[in-house]
């Protein structure tokens, strides 16, 4: 349960308390202002302390409850750290000591993590692969137009221990662009098309048209081609860290059901609740181990 959100309602518990289903529940803090660095005043940390205490006193008899996390994506700023980016938070932050703190007199027997990523490294770079950096990691959220090869490989190479947030970008189903936009034309699929300027972190027009050597022949073409795509890019991420088990702990796929009626992003399952080709082709590994058998 993403920072970025609220605690989910009771029934969501209780389902997953039937099913089997771990929850990591994450406080309500996520890439806090500029520098994903959460708020310092005492004002502040007391305002979020009751937060979790709240939180805990609801949810803590779930046996479903995996553990608490301080928020999404807490971040060292550039002038809180010589090095840069790309360093979680951990408990040195008052915020995230005074979360720990929380969790642990009011919910002694669950684990506490000050963020997500939790580090040493935000994210895993394919030249620090087997020097021990990645841990918990988060990304990448979008693959090389090479699937069968760089993308492969860095799976092939890849040794971090849980990778808490991966996705890939996918274009929504064809009937939810037309149904929803709003008079303007669903093609091409770029930045000088206000329809698809909304969603400019996922669009792959470019990369079709490098593919395949041309402009996609309507808007089903490319739906189906970038959907396919999403599809193999996470079987190829998912069936490679399923495969290093124990060695590899998890993913977890960001992101799940699409919310709002986008034209293209990292969801795999739509905005009317119907699993992408993505959701299906996952479904298969988790199961089997092997897709498109």
């Amino acid at each position: 349960m993403w920072g970025g959100g609220y605690l989910e309602k009771e029934w969501f518990y209780d389902l997953c308390d039937e099913l089997g289903l771990l929850v990591w529940q994450e406080f309500p803090l996520s890439s806090s202002g500029l520098d994903n660095w959460p708020p310092e005043s005492q004002r502040s940390i007391g305002e979020m302390e009751a937060v979790a205490v709240s939180y805990v006193e609801r949810r803590q008899h779930h046996v479903s409850l995996l553990l608490w996390c301080g928020g999404n994506e807490l971040q060292r700023a550039p002038d809180k750290e010589k090095e840069g980016t790309g360093r979680p938070l951990d408990l040195k932050h008052p915020m995230l000591k005074r979360l720990d703190e929380t969790v642990a007199r009011e919910d002694p027997g669950r684990r506490f993590l000050p963020t997500s990523s939790s580090g040493p490294r935000f994210t895993a770079e394919e030249k620090e692969f087997g020097q021990g950096l990645h841990w918990d990691v988060h990304g990448p959220w979008r693959a090389p137009l090479d699937l069968k090869g760089e993308w492969t490989r860095y799976w092939e190479k890849d040794d971090a221990l849980f990778r808490s947030e991966t996705g890939h970008p996918g274009a929504s189903p064809v009937d939810i662009i037309q149904e929803y936009a709003g008079g303007l034309p669903t093609v091409p699929g770029t930045l000088e098309n206000a329809l698809w300027r909304r969603t400019p972190w996922w669009l792959e027009w470019a990369e079709f048209v490098k593919e395949q050597g041309r402009e996609p022949r309507d808007l089903e073409e490319y739906v189906a081609w970038s959907q396919g795509r999403q599809r193999e890019a996470l079987v190829i991420a998912v069936r490679a860290c399923k495969s290093r088990f124990p060695r590899c702990g998890g993913i977890l796929i960001w992101m799940g059901h699409d919310c709002f009626p986008c034209l293209a992003n990292t969801a795999i399952v739509d905005f009317w609740g119907r699993p992408k080709p993505a959701a299906l082709g996952l479904a298969e590994v988790f199961k089997n181990g092997v897709a498109g058998r």
